[in-house]
Parts: structure tokens; sequence; C-alpha cells
């Protein structure tokens, strides 16, 4: 009887522990954006799609604004705007983040926007952080980045384009997982939910 009573206590004590505190996450985040503290920053920063959302996003059931919506774009601009946003832990909150990832207006565009440019301005070291990890990795994170409404659209095909040229003189791999990244994102695409 005592092992099974520790043992829900340890289960309930996880479950307790390990559910997301978006209240937390948001003045956590305030304070360390205010501060202008990088570290503290990526540290609270959610790396899980659903949790990110729950905290930048916007509730489109409902028609309400989530806890930290309107000021996201000056967060994931501060973010994206430092060099030290492709150091491993900001890559690995990035690429946890491109899990179970859909298109979405605003603070989730604006982390596309952040991801395409790391992808542009840093390709050796992207090269060489996407040398760590499986081509299912690699393949999440550039869909993340190719993930948008318009993909037939030119200007997007151009964008598309220019990522592999860029790709092409670094890693033959990852072209050849740009194009596949390519493709599932126009199928993700076709079945996004407009609101």
């Amino acid at each position: 009887m005592f092992k099974f009573r520790f043992m829900a206590y340890m289960i309930g004590t996880v479950v307790l522990f390990s559910s997301f505190d978006v209240q937390k996450c948001a003045d956590s985040l305030n304070a360390a954006y205010d501060a202008k503290d990088y570290d503290a920053y990526v540290d609270a920063f959610p790396d899980k799609y659903e949790d990110f959302v729950k905290v930048y996003g916007y509730d489109h059931k409902n028609g309400v604004k989530t806890i930290l919506y309107d000021c996201s774009y000056e967060h994931i601009d501060f973010l994206f705007s430092s060099e030290r946003v492709v150091e491993q832990k900001v890559l690995d909150k990035l690429l946890s983040l491109s899990y179970g990832y859909i298109w979405d207006a605003d603070a989730v565009k604006y982390v596309i926007m952040g991801v395409k440019r790391i992808l542009f301005d840093y390709p050796q070291r992207m090269t060489e952080y996407f040398a760590g990890k499986t081509d299912d990795e690699v393949i999440s994170f550039l869909q993340m980045a190719l993930t948008c409404l318009y993909s037939d659209n030119e200007y997007y095909l151009e964008g598309c384009r220019k990522l592999v040229e860029t790709y092409t003189p670094y890693s033959n791999r990852i072209v050849r997982l740009l194009k596949v990244a390519q493709e599932k994102a126009k199928e993700a695409s076709e079945v996004l939910v407009i609101y």
C-alpha cells in the first residue's frame, strides 16, 4: 500500500511540476526583455509550439489576445536581433518550436521571418548546427521557415530558390533537405485554416 501511495505521489508531483505556467513564463519574459537580459530571455522563451502560442499567440476560437500578444513583435525581434541567436541553446529552442508547428499570423509569422533571416545570414553556422541533427530535425526546422500562406506565389518560390543557392556551396545534404522541407511546407500550407 505504501508503494502505491508513494508512486501516486511521485506521478502527481511530476505532472504538477511539468505543467506549463503561462503567467510565470510571461512574467519572466517581460522582466528579461525590460532588462535587455538576453540569456534570461532565452531561458524563459517557450520551447514548445503550443506553449509559445499560449504566451504570444492569438486565440482565434475565442477572439482574444493571449497574455503577451501585444508585445510579441518587440519581444521576438529582441530574440532575433542579436548575433547570439545562432548559439546552440537558442537554435535548440527554435528547433523544438518547429515540432507541431502551424502557420499563424503575428507572433508565429515573426518567428518564421526570424528563422528565414538566420538561415540567410548565417549559412556556415547553420550548416555546422545541422550537421549534428537528424534529417527529420533539419526538415522540421526548414519547414517551419518555409511555411506560409502563399506557397505557389512567385515571391515565395524565389525565396526558396535563393535559400538553395545560399546553401549549395555549404552542404548538398541541406540543399536536398530544403527541397523536401519546401514540399512539406507546401502541403502544410494547403491545409491551413484561415480565420
